[in-house]
């Protein structure tokens, strides 16, 4: 509610202060004619009861590279092989899945990117035509892994999101894994 009070200055003129306090927000303002303090406390309340209207929740603002970025943030520096896993997983991954928030890649494009890395040509040893090969499943894993490592960090963190990876892990993975071993 927002309430005005009317202060005479020593010069006899009149200041008009605006006070609303309402959902732990307080504003306090003052003008020196009355119809401006009344149209600013109309109007300022009305923003205040609406702002929740406005607010977009974190989960539809935040993207996988946000995603690797914060898990990144937590590794300590001396860990220096964990941190490479997740560049090379962040690397591989953002390479096949589009650019946008991350609730917002479905699980059909995950699987396209899993696929993808499957089939896209990778060094063995030194960088020459003739070291060319496709990663192994068990590289594929790994990079679903750090994915969804990343993922639980973020949720552990407040942020309410899929494990979109875990389910690649799971349904696509894994088979061909268990395929490689038989």
């Amino acid at each position: 509610m927002a309430s005005i009070d009317k202060r005479k200055n020593k010069d006899g003129s009149f200041t008009y202060r605006v006070a609303i306090r309402k959902n732990k927000i307080e504003v306090y303002k003052s003008f020196s004619i009355e119809e401006d303090a009344k149209l600013y406390a109309f109007y300022k309340e009305r923003l205040i009861d609406n702002m929740n209207n406005f607010e977009i929740p974190l989960k539809h603002r935040i993207t996988l590279n946000n995603i690797f970025e914060i898990k990144l943030s937590s590794i300590s520096n001396n860990d220096k092989k964990s941190v490479n896993d997740f560049e090379n997983a962040k690397t591989k991954i953002l390479k096949f899945l589009p650019d946008k928030f991350y609730h917002e890649i479905t699980y059909d494009e995950w699987l396209l990117a899993a696929k993808n890395i499957m089939n896209m040509d990778v060094f063995r040893g030194s960088n020459t035509a003739k070291n060319l090969r496709k990663p192994s499943p068990s590289t594929l894993r790994r990079y679903f892994a750090c994915a969804s490592s990343a993922v639980s960090h973020a949720q552990s963190q407040g942020i309410e999101l899929e494990n979109n990876p875990l389910k690649i892990l799971q349904t696509f993975i894994t088979p061909i894994m268990k395929k490689e071993k038989e």
